[in-house]
């Protein structure tokens, strides 16, 4: 029987889970800045868990390989893992990842890929994949701030 700490709310399976949460939330916590912020600046730091991949471009050199090159922008792509296109909302899953040294298991920013899909969906140019369950939110609205580093004044809005 193991030598355990009876009682101990960190011992077992579940306890070095609760403490490698704790610690990665600590170690997380020293990177995000302490000033005050926008809601909005939330959401890259959330957008860093999602998988998403712009197809740039689509290689279908024969009728049996259908491609779609593009460079992973976030998230963690794993070949299995179940994936949707945007804007469509086509479901599949990834078939394999392909790069110039050869196939991978998986693949992390920022990679310039090649990903195969089990179906044949209709993705092209401009089209996200991403997970089912973490897509991007769609908006017209941006929020940006601007900066004028001219010593003349800043052109009115809607000028040019």
């Amino acid at each position: 029987m193991r030598d355990r700490i009876v009682g101990s709310p960190f011992s077992g399976p579940v306890g070095a889970t609760l403490l490698f949460g704790t610690f990665s939330f600590l170690a997380l916590r020293e990177f995000i800045t302490l000033s005050p912020t926008r809601r909005s600046d939330h959401r890259s730091l959330i957008l860093a868990f999602f998988v998403v991949l712009p197809v740039q471009y689509v290689l279908r050199p024969n009728l049996n390989f259908r491609g779609f090159a593009g460079t992973i922008a976030s998230g963690i792509l794993r070949r299995g893992d179940e994936v949707v296109a945007l804007p469509s909302g086509k479901k599949s899953k990834v078939k394999s990842i392909v790069t110039y040294d050869g196939e991978l298991d998986e693949a992390a920013p920022p990679s310039s890929v090649i990903v195969t899909l089990e179906d044949d969906i209709d993705v092209s140019r401009g089209d996200m994949i991403c997970r089912p369950h973490n897509q991007p939110h769609a908006s017209q609205d941006i929020d940006a701030m601007v900066s004028w580093m001219s010593e003349g004044p800043p052109p009115p809005p809607g000028s040019q």
